[in-house]
C-alpha cells in the first residue's frame, strides 16, 4: 500500500522555491544559506545583515515563531514573510530561535535574551539596539 507521505526536504525546497518566486515578483530575491541555515530577507549578506539593518554589529537572524523561518529583522519578515507575525511564547524560550551570523551558533530565546549582546560561542558583539524590538519577536512585558 502506497502512502502519500511528503518528504520533508522536498517540502522545504518546494516552499522555498515558491517563496522565492513570490518574492521575485515583489522585487525581493534574498534567500541566503548562512552557516547551514536559510535566511530570507532583503539584500541579506553572509552575516545576516540586511537592507534595513546593516551596521557591522547587525549579525543575527531571528527564526520567526509564526513561520519557522529565519529573517534578519522584523521589516524583512513584513516584506517577505508569512504576513502573520507572532512572537515566541514564553513557554517556548528553550527553543533555538536566534542565529549568530558570525559563527552560525543557534541560541535559544532564553540564551539570546540573557547573552548581553554577545555570542556565547564566538564572542562577537550583537547590536544591543535589537532589544528595543524584542517584543516583536518574543513575549515580553512590553509585548504581552
Amino acid at each position: 500500500m502506497h502512502h502519500n507521505v511528503l518528504n520533508p526536504l522536498k517540502f522545504t525546497l518546494f516552499v522555498h522555491i515558491h517563496i522565492l518566486a513570490y518574492n521575485k515578483e515583489k522585487g525581493v530575491e534574498s534567500l541566503v544559506y548562512i552557516h547551514g541555515q536559510n535566511v530570507l530577507g532583503i539584500q541579506v549578506d553572509s552575516e545576516t545583515r540586511c537592507a534595513h539593518y546593516h551596521k557591522e554589529i547587525d549579525r543575527i537572524a531571528i527564526k520567526f515563531y509564526c513561520c519557522n523561518q529565519y529573517f534578519p529583522c522584523y521589516e524583512c519578515h513584513a516584506q517577505c514573510g508569512c504576513g502573520q507575525p507572532k512572537p515566541w511564547p514564553k513557554n517556548t524560550f528553550d527553543q533555538k530561535a536566534v542565529l549568530c551570523g558570525g559563527c552560525g551558533h543557534e541560541l535559544t530565546v532564553a540564551q539570546y535574551l540573557n547573552c548581553q549582546s554577545n555570542c556565547p560561542n564566538c564572542h562577537r558583539t550583537f547590536n544591543a539596539g535589537c532589544n528595543l524590538h524584542a517584543h516583536l519577536y518574543f513575549e515580553t512585558e512590553k509585548g504581552s
